[in-house]
């Protein structure tokens, strides 16, 4: 009598999972705030927690008839010493971004009639707290 085996590898080691940071938010007209730093160095940016929108944008010192956001200042990416201007090789948005000027741009529309329209930059950032360490 002659029996077949089945040879089953043996499952590969799962990964330990990536340690957890909690970051407060802060609640304030109806929405959700988190704090974003960006640059070098830092320049805080208060953003809306949107889980229905896949960039992170803010106005800039270059921006014109803005509207009112959540932070008080433009971020000015003439003072980051690590701000880089993405040019159109380098465009991150499959499907959104267009080339102008050799820089990545896009406009996204929201349902309720407000829009934004930016350039993409690569810059150094991180959640955080009230301070910026």
């Amino acid at each position: 009598l002659q029996e077949e085996a089945i040879a089953i590898p043996a499952p590969k080691p799962t990964p330990p999972p990536p340690p957890v940071t909690s970051v407060p938010l802060h609640s304030e007209h109806g929405t959700h705030h988190a704090y974003l730093y960006v640059g070098s160095p830092p320049q805080r940016r208060t953003l809306i927690v949107d889980t229905g929108s896949l960039l992170v944008a803010f106005p800039c010192t270059s921006c014109t008839n803005c509207g009112k956001h959540a932070s008080t200042s433009y971020y000015d990416p003439s003072i980051s010493t690590t701000d880089i201007v993405n040019t159109c090789s380098e465009c991150q948005f499959d499907g959104m971004s267009t080339c102008n000027n050799n820089t990545c741009q896009f406009v996204q529309r929201y349902t309720e009639g407000s829009r934004i329209q930016a350039y993409e930059i690569t810059d150094i950032m991180w959640l955080g707290t009230d301070d910026v360490l």
